[in-house]
Parts: C-alpha cells; sequence; structure tokens
C-alpha cells in the first residue's frame, strides 16, 4: 500500500469538503443569494426571501419572527405566497423566452443590454440557476413550515411556508435538470 502523499490528502480533503457542503443543505446555502427580490413591507422596505423564512433568530423565537422584516413589520403570509408565485413564474419564463445579456462590444454598437437567443449563447438566467433558486426556496420554506407543538400561529405563517414549499417541490420534480456539477466534485483529486 502506497502512503498517501501531502497534496493528495489536501486534494481528499478539498472533495470531501466539496461532498459535504453538496450533502449538508445548510452549509451549501450559508453564502447563497438569491435573484429573487423578496416581498415589500406596507412602507416599501423591500425583505429577502432569507429574511422572511428564516431569520437569524428564528429558532429561538418561533413562527412570530416569520415574515417579517428586520425592524419588526409584519408581512402578510398570504401576499408574500403570491409575490413569490409571480416572481417565480417571472423567472420562469425569462428563462425560457432565452434572454441572452450582450458583451460589451455588443452592447455598444446596438445599444442594447439584451436580446433574445436566435441560434448560440448563454442564457441569461440558466438551467443551473433556476434549480438553484428553486432548492434554495424549498429549503427556506421547508424549515419554516416546520410546526411546533404548542405554537400559536394566528397570521397563518406556517401553511403560507408549507404551501411555498409544495409549489417549489412540484417545479422541481417538472425541471427534469437533477444535476451534479461532478467536474467540481471530482476536480480537487487529482487523478
Amino acid at each position: 500500500m502506497v502512503p498517501l502523499t501531502a497534496p493528495i490528502q489536501h486534494s481528499f480533503a478539498e472533495a470531501s469538503a466539496d461532498v459535504t457542503e453538496l450533502l449538508d443543505r445548510k452549509s451549501r446555502w450559508k453564502q447563497f443569494e438569491s435573484r429573487l427580490e423578496g416581498a415589500k413591507t406596507e412602507n416599501g422596505e423591500v425583505v429577502s426571501w432569507r429574511q422572511l423564512l428564516k431569520p437569524e433568530n428564528w429558532e429561538t423565537s418561533g413562527v412570530s419572527v416569520l415574515f417579517r422584516s428586520p425592524t419588526g413589520a409584519a408581512i402578510s403570509p398570504k401576499m408574500a405566497q403570491n409575490v413569490l408565485v409571480m416572481q417565480l413564474r417571472k423567472m420562469t419564463r425569462e428563462h425560457s423566452e432565452g434572454w441572452v445579456n450582450l458583451g460589451e462590444s455588443d452592447h455598444h454598437e446596438a445599444g442594447l443590454e439584451r436580446t433574445r437567443r436566435i441560434r448560440n449563447g448563454q442564457n441569461a438566467i440558466t438551467e443551473q440557476q433556476v434549480l438553484q433558486e428553486l432548492e434554495f426556496l424549498e429549503y427556506l420554506c421547508e424549515s419554516a413550515a416546520k410546526s411546533v407543538i404548542g405554537e400559536d400561529d394566528m397570521r397563518g405563517c406556517r401553511i403560507a411556508a408549507a404551501s411555498m414549499c409544495q409549489m417549489c417541490r412540484w417545479l422541481l420534480e417538472c425541471n427534469g435538470y437533477n444535476w451534479i456539477h461532478c467536474g467540481k466534485i471530482f476536480a480537487n483529486l487529482g487523478c
């Protein structure tokens, strides 16, 4: 048996960290920034989906902090649910329409920022981005939907989150692009 050298051991450690991140949803979505705007409060403050569905203090404070801005302003769970549906429809429609961002040289000549894809070019919203958004939202909604015995959810936050989670799961099942980036997983093995 040949002993592993330090560079190979380091590569295995990096690869196992990548695999751990892929399997552990909490660490995978820790740094993820959603493309979707979020919902607005009555005074026009935009609140991210992460803040609405999984605020930092939600595990200790429970359902009372769900669907609230960082300042504590309440957002209707039903309204937020409708906003999410509209934002997901917009994102999937833009992906399906095949919009392509133009390069700098194309931008200056044509006076446009984007155009419809004719034959080639990278979509402005790729399949991977759609899949990541749906998986991220499913993760947020799933954690917000978990009910706690004896918890009083007068505003219907858990029900709205469960419905949002169900919609994300349905879209994921319809996606058909269950993708694993093998190059990222095996890139550091050095074989």
